[in-house]
């Protein structure tokens, strides 16, 4: 056991131990740099290591040495490295200052690339005997003069007439030449790819030629292939020919090739990397019926493309990423009915594309694969489309109507934001959609969900998850209310997920934890919102996808008329302020209402992320305005604390109707442990509506004095309940509500009636009550009901004064304070004589 637990433990010590690199122990790669050259020796523990030259910072007539000494070694220089000349995007750029370029009898190879991006050089030259290559008349050959390697750019090629030798074009022969036309003759029978879009510049056969107006080949049987960037950038060739024999097109062959109109060859089986991106002057493009492969971007921002044709013959399958991506003019578009998936991005931003009729055997659309596409009015889906991924039809904001295939599976994130749709119908097999599918559908009335076995439900015409916890989607354009509540339960309220709607009223639930970016923006009626107690992020955001179909850089109440926000948490809740570069803050002119213990500790104004809000107001004291009346009906979202005010709450307790006059009993709403008429409790229960719960709120009558400017608090409690012995008639609205003249509650009738003048008065048809309202609704066994010939018209209001089981201060008449007095009726009173009285919230008695 001893031996075993030794063994164990030199194990362990010799897995600590430092291990040299696998690069390290095959051989040692020294970079350095002399007399204006960088050198590369890959392993310097050979006998005979050589060195590359991968780099110069001389400029005019340059001479590569033949050897170079490091570390007292001699190395001899046997290959130029790609970029050896190079571009712009260095510190030292040097494809407009080496002009001549002198290379050493002992180079060996040289990688294509290596002098592709010079726009000035003008001769090359070899010092001694070199095995490898030759030079006649300032052009680089191999030794045997069987590959042309370099034509210097500032050598005019035009019209140049090969050595009947050369069979090859290296992949930069002609890059950046200054030639205007020139033959390939019969006797080239291969050409190679140049050099992509490197850090250090590109350059192919023919890149970058841009007086070249004229290529032709002398025979082209012997061509299958055209090379990756052979013709890139050459900006004024209008036209190309291919050889019939080409079966393949090589990656950003024909890129930007700006006035080039081409046909496909006959017997085209692949369409190369970006080989036609930025091929201005193409109109349209017909493909072969031999096409079997498409590269990504293939066609990307052709700017002139009108017409795209994918005949039924044609044995492709799919459409590419970003394949035909910015063409801004493209109108008319006949895929294959063979194509079973179109990419990511395939049609993005191809802004005059009125309609598409999608191919019958398509299975599958990509991300962003139409977005963007903002002339798009019609949509053809067929019975096999299974899947519609983030974005597909982001910014699609012309398109009226999606008529979606039964087939249909999967909706992903965003995949209809901003999509002029006013109904959307998810078909019975959809298993999954995504969060922001119907994100700023500004249009949407209705979501019809036909799936039972979706990750999604509807509740009363808004779709939530299906576990009730998040809402993600609320028709913006929805005609069933003007407010909504958020049913108890409810955790998350999604991006955008009540944005751009007429709501005037917004009630959120206690559940609430997370409120996302946009939450409310661009809803113009909306005056106030309520942040819940249990709310501990406010902003939040999907970052992968923001930027294209989210509303990650919006503020929750963006552009709205919000201008009272009460927050009801003690601890304030996290707040992100921004995304990328867009700030989100609350509008200036909100202001932030906090319950009075928290907004005297300040810990909202000095929080770091709250202090970015645009400087708001913070107040405690919420300012009222009586009617004429004194009188003034309320229901509200939280706790309201009187103690400090002038008003009392009352609640309708009871009512009696005798000879055609109507009198309603009000008492002081009674609450364990404050004063009468001085506390209302919000949230205090649940009930259940449209197979939904819902909280309870309390609805009161405000008594004051006629056009008094009062103030009331956001209560400190928030456990607080009514005293269950008081009944309370009064119901509440805590948003607009649809109030019938009468109404059966639990096998009762009850008659409804609205305050109007200080006065109960019977409802003459159905109405709706605004939000933070109530009415008085009671049994009609006890009011009876309106008639049109007879009968009470209206109740009077009779106040019980408070009781006065709790005396707060005693006052001597000559000293007492100068502010009004008020009697238990809630009268003013001046110079009040002895009694009791209610002064400053408090009852008092003036000896």
């Amino acid at each position: 056991m001893v031996k075993l637990f030794k063994a164990m433990v030199i194990a362990i010590l010799m897995m600590l131990l430092p291990v040299e690199p696998i690069s390290a122990q095959q051989g040692k790669m020294e970079t350095f740099e002399t007399n204006g050259f960088t050198f590369v020796v890959k392993d310097i523990t050979k006998p005979d290591a050589s060195a590359t030259v991968t780099r110069t910072t001389l400029s005019g007539n340059i001479v590569i040495p033949p050897t170079v000494e490091w570390k007292g070694r001699n190395y001899n220089v046997t290959n130029i490295a790609q970029h050896f000349i190079h571009s712009q995007y260095s510190a030292k750029p040097t494809y407009k200052t080496v002009t001549s370029i002198t290379l050493p009898s002992t180079i060996k190879s040289i990688e294509t690339g290596a002098f592709g991006v010079s726009e000035v050089l003008t001769e090359i030259k070899i010092q001694g005997e070199n095995n490898f290559f030759t030079v006649q008349d300032g052009i680089l050959y191999n030794k045997d003069k069987t590959t042309l390697v370099y034509c210097p750019c500032q050598i005019d090629a035009t019209n140049f007439s090969f050595p009947s030798t050369v069979k090859e074009l290296s992949g930069n022969a002609f890059s950046k030449n200054i030639l205007k036309s020139i033959t390939i003759p019969k006797h080239i029978i291969k050409l190679n790819d140049g050099i992509a879009e490197g850090a250090y510049g590109s350059s192919g056969t023919f890149f970058g030629c841009e007086n070249l107006t004229s290529l032709t080949f002398e025979q082209g049987e012997n061509y299958t292939y055209i090379p990756a960037v052979f013709l890139s950038k050459s900006i004024n060739l209008p036209s190309f020919l291919f050889p019939e024999t080409i079966k393949k097109i090589g990656d950003y062959a024909f890129k930007d090739c700006e006035k080039l109109i081409v046909t496909l060859p006959s017997k085209l089986e692949r369409i190369g990397f970006r080989s036609f991106e930025g091929c201005d002057a193409l109109k349209e493009i017909t493909f072969p019926k031999t096409v079997n492969s498409l590269a990504s971007e293939a066609f990307n921002a052709c700017g002139g493309l009108e017409k795209l044709t994918i005949p039924e013959e044609c044995p492709l399958t799919y459409i590419s990423s970003s394949c035909f991506r910015y063409n801004v003019m493209l109108k008319d578009v006949k895929l294959s009915n063979r194509i079973k998936i179109i990419h990511n991005d395939a049609f993005s931003t191809c802004r005059a594309l009125p309609v598409i009729n999608l191919p019958q055997h398509l299975q599958t659309i990509g991300t962003r694969a139409f977005s963007d596409c903002i002339s798009l009015k019609e949509v053809k889906f067929y019975e096999e489309l299974e899947n519609i991924n983030e974005g597909a039809f982001s910014n699609c904001s012309k398109l009226p109507e999606l008529n979606l295939p039964e087939s249909l599976k999967y909706i992903g994130f965003g995949a209809f934001h901003n999509t002029a749709c006013t109904t959307i119908t998810i078909p019975s097999n959809v298993t999954s959609i995504g969060i922001c599918a119907f994100l700023q559908m500004k249009n949407l009335k209705k979501i019809i969900l036909k799936s039972n076995k979706c990750n999604c439900t509807l509740i009363d015409d808004v779709l939530f998850t299906a576990d009730k916890k998040t809402l993600l989607a609320y028709p913006a354009k929805s005609e069933h209310r003007v407010s909504y509540t958020v049913p108890a339960g409810v955790e998350t309220i999604e991006e955008g997920a009540l944005s751009y709607n007429d709501l005037t009223h917004i009630t959120l639930p206690t559940s609430l934890k997370t409120i996302y970016a946009g939450a409310f923006a661009y809803n113009s009626y909306l005056k106030e919102l309520t942040i819940p107690t249990n709310v501990e992020v406010i902003g939040k955001y999907h970052e992968s996808n923001y930027k294209s179909y989210g509303m990650g850089s919006y503020n929750i109440i963006e552009d709205t008329n919000v201008e009272s926000l009460y927050v009801l948490p003690t601890t304030p809740p996290q707040l992100i302020t921004t995304l990328g570069y867009t700030p989100k803050k609350f509008p200036s002119n909100t202001t932030i209402y906090l319950k009075k213990s928290v907004d005297e500790s300040k810990v909202y104004q000095n929080h770091i992320n709250w202090q970015s809000t645009y400087n708001n107001s913070y107040a405690h004291d919420i300012p009222v305005k009586l009617p004429a009346s004194g009188l003034k009906t309320m229901g509200r979202d939280f706790d309201v604390d009187l103690s400090n005010s002038t008003l009392t709450a009352y609640v309708a307790t009871n009512a009696t109707v005798q000879n055609k006059i109507g009198n309603a009993t009000m008492e002081p709403i009674k609450v364990t442990g404050k004063t009468e008429g001085k506390y209302v409790p919000s949230r205090t229960g649940e009930y259940t509506a449209n197979n939904a719960k819902y909280e309870q709120y309390i609805g009161v009558i405000l008594k004051g004095n006629g056009d008094e400017e009062a103030t009331y608090r956001i209560g400190e409690e928030e456990t607080l309940v009514p005293s269950s012995t008081q009944k309370n008639y009064l119901s509440f609205a805590t948003d607009a509500t649809k109030v019938t003249m009468t109404e059966v509650k639990d096998g009762i009738k009850y008659t409804n009636l609205g305050m109007k003048d200080g006065k109960f008065r019977y409802f003459k048809q159905n109405g709706t009550i605004a939000y933070n309202k109530c009415w008085l609704s009671m049994p009609t066994s006890i009011v009876g009901e309106l008639s049109a010939t007879a009968g009470v018209k209206e109740l009077n209001m009779n106040f019980i004064s408070p009781t006065v089981d709790a005396i707060d201060n005693l006052e001597v008449a000559d000293k007492r304070n100068k502010r009004y007095y008020y009697t238990l009726q809630g009268v003013r009173v001046e110079n009040p004589k002895s009694g009791i009285y209610i002064h400053n919230g408090k009852k008092v008695i003036i000896k």
